[in-house]
């Protein structure tokens, strides 16, 4: 077996000059910009550990478990270091969603390493040289972005070779602070005249809402649809946004402590262990105090009986440590679903993180879909979101997701190098169009670029086609299409069926697995021609009822299909009504 030298990112600066052998740990390594870098290179990729479905699906509940314990010893090391004595359940919401991510990278930048280890025969591997504090997280904001970049993923990658030795290593050069990984982006200080006015409510708001029974923060619904909530809970209406917290520098000399070890613990749950003190964000160690003393003056309600958010629960480290002291004080905590996969997705480390931390849970369909103890704190409401009337039909709309070239919290969607796979699916759907279909056809891609390039791959492949890149809102997208077609287990599909939109879906079953109990609804909507497992059956399908895309929709079997899943999983029905007794009846 030929040597090799190990490449574990894009960094040109840790690649060979010399013509030498090379391997790729993933796929990730190959941006779509440097493809001409590789039209002389020997080179081989390791097959991505996680295409493997199955260990997956074990490695999940490995994982969970795993976070299960460190955030038990975790919390106890945290309520030491500050002198408090908060529970479980207080820790798992303010440090859980970093925990939750952290655990599940190191096991997959671990395990990539180990089958390169195995599979290949590897000279040796460049590493740089990074000062520790440079790849500490300020807060889980900062952290989503670092966990993103190459520098702190190569940071990862020597870190674990650094204490296995697994594969030889060798120093390219020291890296300075301002080239490894750019701080958080502060916000700007000029405001809009929109942005302005919305703040000079929100100030005023907050400051006539201080006997708010009901706390609600960025609920998913519409601006007009919480006025009408909250009037209809007898209540001043108000909006209220956590703020950006004061920026804490790590110190390693905070960091001087470890998480305790036991005889027959793995290397990576040692290693985990080790490293956790050195990679916790500063806003829980070194900052905690000021976000304490932040989360005192905050003008919300000091005496609410029920907090209710949908999208505040992994980044908002204010309101994180607000609705956690509040929770020990015996106030409600209750989350909303704000996007797909709950209850359909086979497994979601996100969809189980709120139903651990809430005390209701309020689901887009009329049906409980959790067969867990956690499925009592399940209340179907209906999905959150609503739009205007259809306008004109004019085009055929392809919805597009992304994901991380490095993955992190484990959701059965595409992962990492999957996400190619999942391109090409739809590329190939895109290829088997004629002329007249695709003249119609809009992509839009995800609004997040992750590193893939998709918007640069999908032009290159087909170069006359149309994306909006964001130019337009998807809502105005949605109305303005004769079909719509999501590709992902993810929001839209969800969103366009509840509108009675007719609707498409395709993705391979084998990276977006779904829940036993969510089969026979799939199947329904593939016996009339609304889901496809593949992108040929899905193009086939398209060319079918081109010439009467309503008329199909609007048949009897296609709307009963249709109203079965939705009642299911995107209700659409009387949702002020449910969210005010859902609401009311939780507070009392």
């Amino acid at each position: 077996m030929k040597d090799r030298i190990l490449i574990t990112t894009p960094l040109k600066s840790t690649w060979p000059i010399d013509g030498e052998p090379v391997l790729f740990l993933g796929e990730w390594c190959k941006l779509f910009s440097q493809q001409h870098l590789l039209l002389n290179m020997d080179y081989k990729v390791v097959p991505y550990h996680w295409d493997d479905r199955k260990k997956l699906n074990q490695d999940f509940f490995y994982l969970i478990d795993l976070y299960e314990v460190i955030l038990q010893e975790l919390s106890e090391k945290l309520n030491l270091i500050h002198d408090v004595n908060h529970s479980l359940r207080y820790w798992r919401i303010l440090v859980g969603p970093w925990l939750l991510v952290f655990i599940p990278l190191l096991y997959d930048r671990w395990e990539s390493l180990q089958k390169a280890s195995s599979s290949f025969s590897i000279s040796k591997t460049s590493v740089l040289d990074y000062a520790n504090l440079e790849s500490i997280a300020f807060d889980m904001s900062h952290f989503e972005h670092l966990m993103k970049t190459d520098h702190w993923n190569h940071f990862i990658y020597s870190s674990i070779l650094n204490k296995t030795k697994l594969i030889k290593t060798s120093n390219v050069k020291k890296i300075p602070p301002e080239e490894f990984i750019p701080s958080r982006v502060k916000p700007s200080n000029s405001q809009s005249s929109r942005e302005l006015i919305l703040k000079i409510i929100k100030g005023l708001s907050n400051l006539l809402s201080g006997n708010n029974n009901i706390f609600i923060i960025d609920s998913y619904l519409s601006k007009i649809d919480l006025l009408k909530l909250q009037l209809k809970l007898f209540q001043f209406p108000a909006l209220y946004s956590s703020p950006e917290i004061e920026q804490t520098n790590p110190e390693m000399k905070t960091r001087d402590w470890s998480l305790p070890t036991s005889k027959g613990e793995s290397s990576f749950e040692i290693f985990v262990r080790e490293f956790i003190p050195i990679q916790i964000p500063a806003v829980y160690l070194e900052g905690y105090e000021k976000l304490n003393a932040k989360s005192n003056t905050m003008p919300w309600p000091s005496n609410p009986k029920l907090i209710w958010s949908s999208n505040t629960w992994y980044a908002e480290e204010v309101f994180k440590i607000w609705s956690a002291k509040k929770a020990e004080l015996g106030v409600p905590l209750v989350a909303g679903q704000h996007g797909g996969v709950y209850g359909t997705g086979l497994f979601s480390m996100p969809a189980d993180h709120e139903l651990k931390i809430c005390d209701y849970f309020l689901s887009w369909g009329s049906k409980k879909w959790d067969s867990s103890k956690n499925n009592n704190k399940i209340i179907p409401i209906g999905i959150f979101k609503k739009y205007k009337k259809r306008i004109e039909k004019t085009s055929v709309l392809m919805i597009s997701s992304d994901l991380c070239r490095y993955s992190n919290s484990l959701v059965s969607l595409p992962m990492s190098t999957q996400c190619l796979e999942a391109f090409d699916n739809e590329f190939t759907f895109i290829s088997l169009l004629p002329d007249y279909i695709l003249n119609d056809l809009v992509v839009r891609p995800f609004k997040y670029e992750y590193g893939w390039s998709y918007h640069d791959r999908l032009k290159d492949r087909f170069p006359k086609i149309k994306i909006d890149a964001g130019e337009d809102r998807l809502e105005n997208l949605f109305l303005r299409s004769k079909i719509s077609i999501s590709t992902w287990n993810a929001t839209t599909y969800l969103e366009t069926l509840s509108l009675n939109i007719p609707t498409m879906i395709f993705w391979d079953p084998e990276h977006s697995e779904v829940k036993k109990s969510a089969e026979k609804y799939f199947d329904i909507l593939k016996k009339v021609g609304i889901f496809h497992d593949n992108p040929e059956s899905a193009a086939n399908h398209l060319i079918k009822i081109w010439g009467d895309i309503d008329g199909w929709w609007e048949s009897s079997e296609v709307m009963s299909a249709k109203d079965i899943f939705i009642d299911r999983y995107a209700n659409n029905k009387d949702l002020l009504g449910k969210l005010t007794r859902a609401l009311q009846e939780s507070a009392n």
